[in-house]
């Protein structure tokens, strides 16, 4: 027992002592909607934990500058992903081991700009209606959240939505944000969604598409 308690050990330390000591450079700028940078901004840099011998965790903290820009030097626990946190991951998936310039990263969600298209293969009757949020509310002057379309619907933009608040965050490095939109016809269906890839802060409109079965 004595014997498999040492070997234990002696492979811990060994591990620990065969640690990574290169350090690597992550820069970006940190926005806090957009165009407007988030000055002076304390952030936290966290790694995952890949092994049962890899600890990750907390890494560093850094700040923005007075224009948002940031550099944090760094060694890496191993050789998981990076996050950059501020109460909550700000953004995900980052890869470690790189010296990396990740441009803008947002503080907050920022807006974004789609229209709501129909493709419908069954058209249903006067009798039936098609329910889903309704982001330009109250501003539209609706007097209820949900938005109601009644039948027979056809093929075809329904609504353009302007500065929705972002759905789907943390962002994560590389990969392009989207929002998952519920819509339900007649009974509620929370499987009816439509996913919707975004541009933020581009001014752009993306397109949500609902298929009407």
């Amino acid at each position: 027992m004595r014997k498999i308690a040492f070997m234990l050990l002696a492979t811990l330390l060994c591990i620990r002592c065969g640690k990574n000591t290169t350090e690597y450079t992550l820069e970006g700028q940190l926005m806090t909607g957009c165009g407007v940078p988030a000055a002076n901004k304390k952030m936290d840099l966290y790694q995952d934990a890949i092994t049962l011998t890899s600890v990750g965790g907390y890494l560093k903290t850094f700040q923005s500058d007075e224009n948002g820009y940031f550099k944090v030097t760094y060694n890496p626990e191993n050789a998981g992903k990076l996050s950059i946190r501020s109460n909550g991951i700000l953004l995900e998936g980052i890869p470690s081991r790189k010296n990396i310039d990740i441009g803008d990263v947002y503080y907050n969600p920022p807006p974004v700009n789609f229209t709501i298209r129909l493709q419908v293969n069954k058209s249903y009757t006067s009798g039936d209606t098609l329910y889903y949020y309704d982001w330009n509310y109250p501003q539209n002057g609706a007097n209820h959240w949900v938005r109601k379309i009644p039948g027979p619907f056809q093929s075809g933009v329904i609504d353009s939505v302007l500065n929705a608040g972002y759905m789907s965050f943390p962002f994560t490095y590389n990969v392009a944000p989207f929002m998952k939109i519920n819509y339900y016809i007649n009974t509620y269906d929370p499987n009816q969604n439509a996913f919707v890839t975004v541009s933020p802060c581009s001014g752009s409109f993306s397109e949500a598409v609902f298929s009407i079965d």
